[in-house]
């Protein structure tokens, strides 16, 4: 059987919209260049390449490290599921609430120390009037009361 590159560009391409990610996305997190991620994608140039190359791209689109050789040569694909989307995650609800929370709770914070600043123990609310010891001045020269002269 002939290597199948266009199902392998229907691949990369189905799983990039699944995953919403981007094409300098899957060329940073592959590791590969952005000219061939581009050839891979649209199916530009039909040519042999590294199984490393297809490692790369199943890998960083979450998926097996074989997969897209097997889509390429006709193999068995195991069943992918789709990713979960970030609102069916009721943890990540959770978290994002908190991390909301504590945003405005370290805003109710800093406004009551900034009325308050006594109760900041890191602030330093009273300076020294001199932070070193003045240096001594030069006495005016006086001619006239000079003795050398």
């Amino acid at each position: 059987m002939p290597d199948d590159w266009d199902a392998v560009s229907a691949a990369v391409n189905h799983r990039m919209r699944e995953l919403r990610m981007t094409q300098a996305e899957l060329v940073r997190q592959s590791g590969l260049s952005k000219a061939l991620v581009q050839e891979i994608r649209h199916n530009l140039v039909q040519r042999r390449r590294s199984t490393r190359t297809l490692e790369a791209l199943s890998t960083a689109l979450e998926l097996p490290a074989l997969y897209l050789t097997n889509v390429l040569t006709g193999g068995p694909l195991p069943h992918i599921a789709p990713p979960a989307e970030a609102d069916d995650d009721p943890i990540a609800e959770r978290l994002d609430a908190l991390e909301q929370l504590l945003a405005t709770l370290v805003l109710r914070v800093d406004r009551v120390l900034a009325r308050h600043p006594r109760l900041n123990p890191h602030a330093n609310t009273r300076k020294p009037p001199h932070a070193q010891p003045p240096r001594p001045q030069p006495r005016p020269h006086t001619p006239h009361l000079d003795p050398r002269s």
